[in-house]
């Protein structure tokens, strides 16, 4: 659980997920959404206002999976560089 770091949304309690993962083996089973729901009803029991949901942004299949089955839309993008 987390507020936003941004002051015009520091009421809004967020439950961050961080990198859901599915075993190879046991992908396009449905055990990554009731993963999702699992972490999303336990933010709704602490209060959370919304869920924050990260994840890598070359994994498009996963992408395509929280967008389309789970409701998630991208909100903001954080870029990265090796130095």
């Amino acid at each position: 659980m987390d507020r936003s770091p941004d002051p015009m949304y520091k009421n809004l309690l967020y439950c961050v997920i961080v990198e859901i993962a599915v075993s190879r083996g046991h992908q396009s089973q449905g055990i990554g959404c009731r993963l999702l729901d699992a972490a999303e009803a336990w933010g709704r029991v602490h209060g959370a206002d919304f869920a924050s949901l990260e994840y890598l942004a070359e994994n498009a299949r996963a992408a395509e999976s929280y967008r389309r089955r789970m409701g998630y839309w991208p909100a903001h993008i954080t870029a990265i560089k090796r130095l």
